[in-house]
């Protein structure tokens, strides 16, 4: 990744001495050889990162499975992000992390009586929770990434990937490392009808038909340095209610409301604004139900991908390598200047987004647009 962000001296020596601590301890662990994975009954996959990082994690599920339909699956996940596991028919239990002590002594305890074959943790950043958790589980064999030393207490921890490969692929690496194959990463997530048609109804409520098409817009990103400016998210917005006669609906979570209420205020149409009461897999049902989602790079962008709804999104600071959506029906807006990508949370001149001007959106709209038309004729 070109323009590396220089690393403050003091974080410098805690990687560092984090690091050394991480290899005194590990010589301590004795490490166990993998099992014949033709034999294994159970395998534990913990998934602990954010929204987005969830859904590109659940080609590893699928695909494990589909190579082992005999072992039993199950799932440690976040309450944040087990929304994007659930329903899930390859997962046979899940298992949530809670903070504190008590909560973790009773994981511990509940993992422990399951006697996993083998543990996969998914956590591909620098936090060893996962790797912790995979050893106080005691199965007989554990694997992970090994980034900052954090895989120090696993059986085998390998390194990232350093060439250019997309999330899904990054994560599929240790399926690999354990049997070289080739696998499927197309992002998946699993929707009841009773979902779809609650959502339907609620959209029935602001007069929208299940023939209309609708338009979402989320605006919101899990660092300002990833949201491209309200005002032209807003001239987009005008562009497909007055040109198309599209409906466009603004909605997000809490966070989101004064970016939301920002675009509306900007817009000369009148959209429909919704408020924060959806939960996540309501919002993902609404996903669902958009033609087309705009937003950022961001946990509703993989989403969208993974429940196959077309989207344009903008990213600036991110490595296009690692999140471009997969498929044909997605579109990304991008500038590259000198500093990007930059993977920078905050930036105090925002270039990458201040460049894109609002005729470029609305022509990779229209193009976008009329390559859905197309396709559905």
């Amino acid at each position: 990744m070109k323009n590396e962000l220089p690393v403050n001296p003091l974080r410098r020596l805690y990687w560092f001495l984090r690091g050394i601590i991480f290899h005194t301890m590990s010589l301590f662990i004795f490490k166990r050889p993998q099992p014949n994975l033709s034999v294994i009954k159970k395998c534990l996959v913990i998934a602990l990162s954010r929204i987005g990082d969830a859904v590109y994690m659940t080609p590893v599920i699928r695909e494990f499975k589909k190579n082992y339909p005999y072992v039993t699956l199950d799932l440690l996940c976040s309450p944040y992000n087990g929304a994007v596991f659930a329903h899930n028919p390859h997962i046979s239990t899940f298992y949530h992390y809670k903070k504190g002590f008590k909560n973790l002594f009773h994981l511990k305890k509940d993992l422990q009586n399951q006697n996993y074959d083998i543990i996969i943790d998914l956590t591909s950043d620098s936090k060893p929770l996962g790797a912790l958790l995979a050893f106080l589980a005691k199965s007989n064999y554990t694997i992970g990434f090994d980034n900052k030393k954090r895989g120090f207490c696993l059986d085998r921890s390998i390194p990232l990937p350093i060439h250019k490969c997309h999330m899904t692929d990054l994560y599929l690496t240790l399926l690999k490392t354990l049997q070289r194959k080739e696998y499927n990463n197309l992002p998946e997530i699993s929707l009841l009808m009773s979902e779809k048609k609650y959502i339907n109804d609620f959209l029935n409520t602001y007069t929208i038909s299940l023939q209309e098409q609708i338009i979402g817009i989320h605006p919101g990103a899990n660092f300002t340095s990833q949201k491209l400016p309200i005002e032209k998210w807003a001239q987009l917005g005008d562009y497909i209610q007055n040109k198309l006669h599209c409906k466009v609906i603004l909605f997000g979570g809490k966070n989101d409301q004064e970016d939301i209420l920002s675009i509306q205020k900007s817009m000369k149409s009148t959209c429909i604004t919704l408020k924060p009461t959806l939960n996540l897999r309501e919002s993902m049902a609404l996903i669902n139900r958009c033609t087309i989602l705009l937003c950022n790079n961001s946990g509703p962008l993989h989403i969208a991908e993974a429940l196959q709804t077309a989207t344009l999104s903008w990213m600036g600071p991110t490595i296009l390598y690692r999140w471009h959506p997969l498929g044909d029906f997605h579109k990304v807006i991008r500038k590259d200047v000198d500093c990007s990508p930059c993977n920078k949370g905050f930036c105090d001149h925002h270039t990458c987004a201040k460049l894109i001007e609002p005729h470029e959106l609305i022509d990779e709209f229209t193009k976008l647009y009329q390559f859905l038309v197309r396709k559905k004729k």
